[in-house]
């Protein structure tokens, strides 16, 4: 099978295994990160670096595909395991909160990990060939996401500010 000798695809699985283990972690209170850096809980240093690498690696990933098509292959590793990176940081983030906030005043987070989830599966989908089926309609699927985490990004870091 071509898929089992894929290093990204191990590498991607890699990622995502450490982040639900991690996350579990957190939410159980085994790992603690309320210490402060700075002004900020060191979960929110985290989810901040995971949206930034997500937030410029996407653009990145589709505006040098265009203009350097040799790199292509190179791009879309860097663009499968960067993401993979900003996702694993941001459940981080989301697991502490869902441990603090549980059940209620979640919102726009909840919003922001679903788009994330979604990204993520739609990736592997996409990336590792896991269906024949409605390519197009899952390609469309992680575009649109795409879109979707930006805005709620957006949304979140203003109600995380009380604007909204």
């Amino acid at each position: 099978m071509k898929l089992l000798r894929n290093s990204t695809f191990w590498w991607g699985m890699l990622i995502v295994i450490a982040a639900a283990g991690l996350g579990a972690a957190v939410y159980l209170a085994w790992i603690e990160l309320d210490q402060t850096l700075g002004p900020f809980p060191t979960q929110h240093w985290l989810t901040w670096t995971g949206t930034g690498i997500i937030a410029i690696n996407v653009p990145l990933f589709y505006f040098l595909r265009v203009r350097i098509p040799s790199a292509y292959k190179g791009l879309l590793r860097l663009h499968v395991l960067g993401n993979l990176l900003g996702a694993a940081l941001i459940t981080v983030h989301f697991s502490t909160m869902l441990r603090w906030a549980f059940p209620a005043d979640l919102e726009t987070g909840v919003l922001l990990f679903t788009a994330v989830f979604i990204s993520v599966l739609s990736g592997f989908i996409l990336r590792f060939g896991l269906t024949r089926k409605g390519r197009g309609g899952w390609k469309f699927l992680h575009g649109a996401i795409a879109l979707t985490f930006y805005l709620v990004v957006i949304m979140h870091i203003l109600h995380g500010l009380g604007v909204l």
